[in-house]
C-alpha cells in the first residue's frame, strides 16, 4: 500500500512477475531477475547485489497489515507502562515493535528485563513496559499490526475486483525513473529516526535502514502519528 496522493513516478512501467513469486500488494520494492534470458520482477529479499527496478503499482492488492505510529506518555512514578491502541504482531526477538525517545531509538528487552534504559512488549495484551530511564517522558512507537478483509476495506475501501492484465498474464505495474514512493510497505523495527538517510530494500518487499540490500533513495519523511508512511526520493 502506497499514498497515490503524493507519491509520483516519472515512468510506470509493466513488467512479468517470477512464476516463484507473488506480488499482491501496492508499493512494495521490485528487483530485477533473469528468467529464460527475459527480466522478470520479485519483490525483494534484502540481500547484497539486488537490481532494485522500482515499486510495485495495481488497481488489485491485499492489505493484510498496517503500520501503526503513536506517542504515548510514560508515568512519572510506579507502573511505568502504557497500552498500544491495538496488537502489534511478532514477538520478542521476532518482533514489529519499536520505540524512541525523541529521535533516539531504543533497545527491546524481554519482559520482566527492561533494566533502566530498555522497553519490553507484552505481544499478548500490547503492554509496553519502560525502564526507569524514560518516567515521564513521552515515547514514539512504530508497529505493525494485522487487519481482517473487512476492516481492509472499510480503511482502504474496496478495489477494483475485476481481472487485469497483470491478473491474467502474471504482470504487475513497476514505478520507476525519478520520483517519491510514500509507502507503507517498510520495516518497522528498523531505525527510522532520520539519523540515516540511505534506505535500502528490505525482506519481503520491505523499506529498511541498513542491511544488506541495495540503496533505493534518500528518506524524505520519517513515520509519525500524524502520517505513519515512510517517504523516499528515487533515480532508478
Amino acid at each position: 500500500m502506497f499514498d497515490i496522493i503524493h507519491s509520483h513516478a516519472s515512468l510506470v512501467l509493466e513488467k512479468p512477475v517470477m512464476p516463484s513469486a507473488v506480488v499482491t500488494t501496492e508499493g512494495l520494492i521490485l528487483v530485477s531477475v533473469l528468467d529464460g534470458g527475459v527480466e522478470k520482477v520479485q519483490p525483494s529479499a534484502g540481500v547484497s547485489g539486488e537490481k532494485v527496478v522500482g515499486y510495485s503499482v495495481s488497481d488489485n492488492q491485499t492489505i493484510t497489515s498496517v503500520p501503526v505510529v503513536e506517542e504515548h506518555t510514560v508515568p512519572a512514578s510506579g507502573t511505568l507502562s502504557f497500552t498500544l491502541d491495538h496488537l502489534p504482531m511478532g514477538s520478542f526477538g521476532a518482533s514489529t515493535v519499536s520505540a524512541y525517545d525523541g529521535t533516539t531509538m531504543l533497545t527491546e528487552a524481554a519482559v520482566g528485563s527492561e533494566s533502566t534504559d530498555k522497553y519490553s512488549v507484552d505481544y499478548t495484551t500490547g503492554l509496553v513496559t519502560m525502564g526507569s530511564t524514560y518516567a515521564g517522558k513521552t515515547i514514539k512507537v512504530i508497529y505493525r499490526r494485522a487487519v481482517t478483509v473487512m476492516e481492509a476495506q472499510m480503511l482502504f475501501h474496496q478495489r477494483n475486483i475485476n481481472n487485469t492484465s497483470g491478473a491474467v498474464f502474471n504482470q504487475v505495474g513497476v514505478g520507476c525513473g525519478v520520483g517519491e514512493l510514500f509507502t507503507a510497505e517498510y520495516d518497522t523495527t528498523a531505525d527510522w529516526s532520520g539519523t540515516t538517510r540511505e534506505v535500502k530494500s528490505g525482506p519481503d518487499g520491505k523499506l529498511t535502514i541498513g542491511g544488506n540490500g541495495s540503496v533505493v533513495g534518500t528518506l524524505i519523511q520519517v513515520p509519525s502519528a500524524e502520517n505513519s508512511f515512510v517517504g523516499i526520493h528515487f533515480v532508478l
